[in-house]
């Protein structure tokens, strides 16, 4: 009988850090921080040549995050995939932590279509001044 009540608050604990992690984690463009700032590949975000090495971690991985690599193996940045329940990112950041771009679902219906609609967005011409 106490076997019920101990799964339901495991998984509702589980749960929240999912849900948690998907909220707070590259969550959004900041446009202020790639003001006056070009892509640093000849107007390009990668160089030509580049690795792309998984990350995995042992037990849980709730986002996926693939590092990105030039020819001499300097870190350019990463990109990552979250995609939690209705929960959907993806997007590129650089070794800086600076978002480039990223994608979302188009609208709230495209979380439940067979078919997966995103919106992507380059995070550098977002800002708007007045």
């Amino acid at each position: 009988m106490n076997e019920c009540p101990r799964r339901l608050t495991a998984f509702f604990c589980l749960f929240t850090v999912a849900f948690w992690i998907g909220v707070t984690r590259n969550l959004y463009c900041d446009a202020e921080a790639l003001q006056n700032i070009q892509p640093p590949f000849d107007g390009q975000l990668m160089p030509a040549n580049i690795t792309l090495v998984e990350r995995k971690y042992l037990l849980i991985q709730f986002t996926k995050l693939v590092d990105v690599y030039d020819a001499s193996q300097n870190h350019v940045g990463y990109f990552y995939d979250i995609n939690l329940f209705v929960i959907m990112r993806f997007g590129f950041s650089d070794a800086k932590g600076r978002i480039w771009f990223e994608a979302r679902y188009a609208s709230f219906l495209s979380r439940f279509k067979p078919i997966i609609e995103y919106n992507l967005q380059r995070c550098a011409g977002l800002l708007v001044r007045r």
